[in-house]
């Protein structure tokens, strides 16, 4: 009995430690609607230029702005931005909300999220980007409504 016990409790903890690694950003959503729904910011963007910040392989990303879709009171030229600098890009590290732009010829959608640190304010992604698809686009924009989902 006591053998059949010890079996169900390795099981619960082996399924707890699974299911903290699994999430994403803090969050264990990682659909599109949702990134966009918990994001402050989505934008539609090209990665523009990549600088380097450490020694870590750690790098920040200025982006080529196509299409702001969500929050724009938030940028600082309101939907007029052109470029925005964001970070922190590398390694994936799915803990951190940390992953890697490969691909910068395409077109990516970002969720962001405003961090102010001692008097300096930057923008930080919230989930990981998604290539722009019509699937996407169409998720994106019924999530970042502006009265959906409002009583």
């Amino acid at each position: 009995m006591k053998l059949y016990k010890i079996r169900f409790i390795v099981l619960g903890l082996l399924l707890r430690v699974f299911f903290v690694w699994c999430q994403t950003c803090g969050t264990k959503f990682t659909d599109p609607a949702s990134s966009s729904y918990l994001a402050q910011v989505v934008v539609e963007a090209k990665v523009a230029r990549t600088m380097s910040t450490s020694d870590l392989g750690r790098y920040n990303v200025t982006l080529a702005i196509r299409k702001v879709r969500k929050g724009a009171t938030l940028l600082p030229g309101g939907r007029k931005t052109k470029t925005l600098l964001i970070g922190e890009f590398g390694e994936e590290n799915l803990s951190d909300c940390v992953t890697s732009i490969t691909k910068s010829s395409k077109k990516y959608f970002f969720f962001l999220k405003k961090v102010t640190v001692e008097n300096s304010t930057f923008f930080r992604i919230s989930a990981f980007p998604v290539l722009v698809s019509k699937q996407n686009g169409r998720l994106i924009r019924k999530a970042a409504c502006k009265n959906c989902g409002k009583y």
